[in-house]
């Protein structure tokens, strides 16, 4: 995703953000930005500034079926 404003993914991002403000409540990927937000990140680290990495890993078929 990439805009000039803001960007906001509906729920899980896996891939790249580009803009002046991100948002993605989980995911894998990076923003690239004046603010990046991810919803759910402990308190310390919800907003980061510049470029944030994120790896979260993709819960097995098992796992799948136990949640």
């Amino acid at each position: 995703q990439a805009t000039l404003g803001l960007n906001i993914a509906a729920k899980t991002l896996y891939g790249v953000q580009v803009g002046l403000c991100n948002h993605a409540q989980k995911g894998s990927g990076m923003q690239i930005g004046i603010v990046n937000i991810k919803g759910d990140a402990p308190w310390y680290a919800k907003v980061i500034p510049g470029i944030r990495i994120m790896r979260e890993e993709k819960p097995t078929g098992l796992e799948e079926k136990l949640r």
